[in-house]
């Protein structure tokens, strides 16, 4: 496993980026793949490889922000019972979140994006699922009594225009370290704590 980004540039980037710009690339990782920042690879909805590569990053400190402020407004925070921010761990980043958890995940298609990473760089959708957050960039764990943290969600997700999916739930396991299970098009996929 990798930094993501850094798989995904040295996956796509022109390989003959190593010697115009070796500042650039990171030094145990060289660029492979066949785009130039420039192209627009098909499947991308018209997108340069560059502007794809950023596209999946958001500041979710922002939307964590007008979500707990709506909560709060409604004297339901202790709905909320933990937030995860999808980078360097991917769908697995909830595996670092509370004790004896088993999240069970209904995974979207992932974005066009990392369908070209997969392809181009021909990596397991399992490694996918591990390394890239593959278009859900945060977890939002907690209690939905009355439907309150659902509705705070969903206004903060017009607020923003940002899509929202409900992924699932969290159950109790007697494994001491927490586990998820990502139910995937592609398979399904558990990872464990360390």
């Amino acid at each position: 496993m990798c930094n993501g980004v850094t798989l995904a540039c040295a996956t796509l980037m022109w390989e003959r980026y190593n010697q115009k710009y070796p500042f650039l690339r990171h030094e145990m990782q060289k660029y492979h793949g066949r785009f130039r920042i420039d192209d627009k690879p098909i499947g991308l909805n018209g997108m340069t490889a560059s502007e794809a590569l950023r596209s999946p990053t958001r500041q979710m400190a922002i939307i964590f922000r007008l979500l707990i402020l709506e909560l709060l407004k409604n004297n339901a925070l202790h709905l909320l019972h933990g937030l995860t921010v999808n980078t360097g761990g991917g769908a697995t980043k909830t595996l670092r979140l509370g004790e004896n958890i088993r999240y069970i995940k209904k995974m979207p298609e992932p974005l066009p994006i990392f369908q070209l990473i997969h392809e181009e760089g021909r990596v397991s959708w399992n490694e996918m699922f591990e390394d890239f957050n593959n278009g859900i960039a945060a977890d939002i764990i907690g209690s939905d009594e009355g439907g309150i943290l659902e509705s705070a969600i969903k206004k903060v997700s017009l607020e923003t225009d940002v899509q929202y999916h409900e992924l699932g739930e969290c159950v109790y396991s007697q494994n001491p370290k927490n586990e998820v299970f990502l139910e995937t098009d592609y398979g399904i996929f558990p990872y464990y704590g360390k």
